[in-house]
């Protein structure tokens, strides 16, 4: 996202603005356009308006192409949390250090967080994104929004235990409770454990949508 970023910039306005960071990226880049519509309500020459608004369509073209292709790459999982509190997240499959990776975005979520359902999130993902694969051959990652106030942004997500389940294991039937679904999970995951992640890992994972 951050070449995305840096596109977006160039097309609107080169000279004007720095790249942003990838984080919080779409919210950056609405508050940027509602500086261009001031900047352009500034510029008293028809031909510099013409040039700027050349450039602010483009801009937005490319923004609007980004927030289509995220919202199609990125997928919502509805659960059941504490108390049937309903709950949802965001996730994303790609690769981080060469291997599988599957990234759980939390934004504003009045319901159960996904670090407290990690491991029924992670075995039903598990089951229909990585059919047959070896639980401990996926990583697995945490992103919390920063408008949460989270104590870690990113951190991994590194299990003790990890398996394959038959169609009467006890975790099967608590994950269909908590997620409705006709597609139970064939695998486990279980005592997890929280580690930070170096600034590579954080790049890699960020670019997962």
């Amino acid at each position: 996202m951050a070449n995305f970023g840096k596109s977006i910039h160039a097309a609107i306005c080169p000279y004007r603005f720095k790249p942003v960071p990838a984080s919080d990226f779409v919210l950056k880049q609405i508050h940027l356009a509602c500086g261009f519509v001031i900047h352009y309500s500034r510029i008293t020459s028809h031909s510099s308006r013409r040039h700027f608004a050349a450039r602010l369509n483009s801009g937005v073209r490319l923004l609007t192409n980004f927030i289509g292709d995220l919202e199609k790459s990125m997928k919502t999982l509805n659960y059941h949390g504490f108390s049937n509190t309903p709950s949802s997240c965001q996730y994303g499959i790609g690769t981080v250090g060469g291997k599988n990776a599957i990234v759980f975005y939390q934004s504003r979520n009045p319901g159960t967080s996904i670090t407290n359902m990690i491991e029924v999130l992670s075995a039903w993902v598990l089951t229909n994104e990585f059919p047959g694969v070896d639980p401990k051959e996926v990583r697995i990652f945490e992103h919390y929004d920063p408008s949460n106030n989270p104590l870690t942004e990113w951190q991994e997500v590194k299990f003790g235990s990890f398996g394959f389940v038959d169609n009467k294991s006890t975790f099967q039937k608590i994950v269909a409770i908590l997620i409705p679904d006709k597609n139970p999970p064939q695998s486990y995951v279980d005592d997890p454990v929280w580690v930070p992640m170096s600034q590579t890992e954080i790049a890699q994972a960020a670019a997962i949508q």
